[in-house]
């Protein structure tokens, strides 16, 4: 069994591919690796083509790859390069094959009550033929402010209207997807245009889907019923709210990943799981059902009963198998419930967020307020800011320099993250990084500074540091990045410093010490960073091996009117020359501060006085 052989054996223990495992695992694949990987890349077309044609969808294509190149690591070097190539062939035929079904949908007649508002129900499916058109590189004209399309304009004058809010939404985040996706696309980068690219063909459709809803419901006899699933929809539950007091309660649940039944099994297919999921609600007298949208649903209930109405109808969902395509699947609901009230209705959506996250444990909404909902709206929009500038390439690196007081010369640099505003506002790591860290991109932004930082120093003489947290160390795919980069780059990684927290370097002595040896075994340092912050325990300390500590700023700064502080400093010279390792000083603010701690002894000193971080790097004169 050869190389490549072994490693498609591996994949095929993943379940997820098992729908595909005639295609994805076959001889045929495993023919096209041996070729691409030995440098026959014109087949790349092909393979993705290979791929397109048995009806793969390409999110599964690209967890597929980065499975592939996760044992593959000699090889990972090249996987974005084949992993575009292959988007590039995908491309070629979705481009064709959206705006083919764009047209169909354009050339549909719509309801007579509809007509007369036609233009702008089809004004994003317009606006998404030119955009298929500028990518294909076609010369037209193609409006990306989001406030002067035809949409954008509309909205500006109708923010009254009931579905303002969530078309302005859906609006902003697909022109702000298609900048991202058209720079992209110039870049070549196929596979980061294609994910968001087929986000803003969903946009496009569920915008238009969203105005023929209302216009239908505005102008039809029954404007208070659902079409696809016969339920009283979003109009009615808001009458029924006001019909009712605190002794019924509203229960609002979400379908878990229905997105992905949506991209895997087609719209039609999904909608079907919608009707019999309508169908499974039980009625009776005091107990109502509603579809609000796509997937989202809502039932009033008895708030004495709530609890066993509830409980009965998420079993009932769950045990149930949907048929699709002779396949049976089940599915999960996430929901919350709160009494009938002011702004129930958007106190039950926040807690639909916290259920999700707490992998569908029905989340009892009743005691949550404006202010935490007001919060986590701010913090959504937030979030969409990071998600553009990590696509947008914003997220850029600074460099603060360290000072060898000894030689008297700079021959460090500690890298650092900062965010670069669409206005050129640069923000520090303060503002956004406690936020980063809880969103799936941040693992893929630490391999990036790595990455950056690697480039940036490669033909520089200066040894530089790289901020890495605990979870950093505990996910084995940044560890399997670092090792890689160390190997292949083996000049660079004898300059390079890793540094990591002491709060964080304590967490698990055994795995520090691990992740330790591996760097050392390629010639990179580690230092523990603030430490003399808090409460220091130096003897997990001794029992590290590391090469640096940095001394916390907030002992350096008071070591001229502190006595307090200067025998813990000269307590910290002591631990590291028992250690072996070189002390640098942090927060050097003034020449005073620079004096003392030469004169106690320190190697290194880093602050503003020093020079304050930059993107460019400090010259020696």
């Amino acid at each position: 069994m050869n190389y490549i052989e072994k490693i498609i054996q591996k994949l095929n223990t993943l379940d997820y591919f098992t729908p595909w495992h005639d295609i994805l695992l076959s001889d045929k694949t495993l023919g096209y690796w041996e070729k691409i990987l030995f440098k026959d890349e014109k087949l790349c077309n092909e393979f993705g083509q290979y791929f397109d044609v048995n009806n793969v969808p390409f999110v599964i294509v690209v967890e597929y790859i980065d499975s592939f190149f996760r044992y593959a690591i000699e090889y990972s070097k090249r996987k974005y390069e084949i992993q575009d190539k292959i988007a590039k062939a995908y491309l070629v035929r979705k481009l064709e094959d959206d705006s083919q079904a764009i047209q169909k949908e354009l050339n549909k007649k719509l309801l007579v009550s509809l007509e007369k508002n036609r233009e702008l129900i089809n004004a994003h499916l317009l606006w998404m033929q030119s955009f298929i058109a500028k990518v294909k590189g076609e010369k037209v004209s193609l409006e990306l402010n989001a406030t002067c399309c035809t949409i954008g304009k509309w909205l500006q004058e109708n923010r009254d209207n009931p579905v303002f809010e969530k078309i302005n939404e859906k609006h902003n985040y697909l022109h702000a997807l298609a900048q991202s996706a058209l720079r992209m696309h110039e870049k070549k980068e196929y596979a980061f245009f294609l994910l968001p690219y087929m986000d803003i063909v969903a946009y496009s459709y569920t915008i238009r889907d969203i105005l023929i809803h209302f216009y239908f419901v505005e102008h039809l006899d029954s404007i208070y019923v659902d079409p696809l699933s016969g339920l009283p929809n979003y109009l009615q539950l808001f009458h029924s709210i006001e019909e009712y007091g605190e002794e019924m309660s509203l229960f609002v649940f979400n379908i878990s990943e229905f997105s992905k039944i949506n991209l895997v099994h087609g719209h039609k297919k999904a909608n079907k799981v919608i009707k019999e999921v309508a169908y499974l609600i039980d009625f009776s007298d005091k107990i109502s059902a509603y579809r609000i949208y796509a997937d989202e649903f809502a039932v009033i209930l008895p708030t004495q009963r709530r609890d066993t109405v509830i409980k009965a109808l998420k079993e009932k969902i769950e045990a149930y198998a949907f048929e699709i395509d002779g396949i049976e699947i089940n599915i999960r609901i996430y929901g919350s419930v709160a009494k009938l009230g002011k702004n129930v209705l958007e106190i039950c959506e926040y807690g639909l967020i916290a259920s999700q996250k707490q992998r569908g444990f029905v989340i009892n909404a009743d005691n949550i307020d404006k202010m935490r909902i007001k919060q986590f709206a701010e913090n959504i929009s937030f979030k969409q800011k990071l998600r553009l500038a990590f696509m947008d390439n914003r997220l850029i690196l600074y460099y603060q320099p360290i000072l060898d007081l000894k030689k008297k010369c700079i021959e460090k640099y500690e890298v650092l993250i900062r965010l670069e505003e669409d206005n050129g506002e640069i923000l520090t790591p303060a503002y956004f990084l406690d936020t980063l860290k809880k969103m799936y991109i941040y693992p893929e932004v630490t391999k990036l500074i790595i990455q950056k930082s690697f480039t940036f120093f490669k033909d520089k003489p200066y040894i530089f540091s790289i901020n890495l947290t605990y979870s950093d160390i505990k996910d084995q795919d940044i560890k399997t990045f670092i090792v890689t980069i160390l190997k292949n780059n083996p000049t660079i990684a004898k300059r390079c410093i890793f540094e990591l927290l002491e709060s964080d370097a304590i967490l698990n002595l055994d795995e520090i010490n691990e992740f330790t040896s591996i760097l050392h075994s390629y010639g990179a340092k580690i230092a523990i960073d603030d430490f003399g912050s808090g409460y220091s325990n130096y003897d997990l300390i001794l029992n590290l091996d590391i090469d640096y500590i940095k001394i916390d700023g907030s002992l350096i700064k008071n070591l001229l009117t502190d006595h307090k502080s200067e025998i813990m400093v000269e307590s910290i010279i002591t631990l590291a020359q028992e250690k072996g390792a070189k002390v640098i000083a942090e927060w050097v603010s003034n020449k005073d501060l620079l004096d003392k701690v030469q004169m106690m002894g320190i190697s290194f000193a880093q602050g503003y006085y020093i020079g304050k971080p930059s993107d460019k790097l400090l010259t020696n004169d």
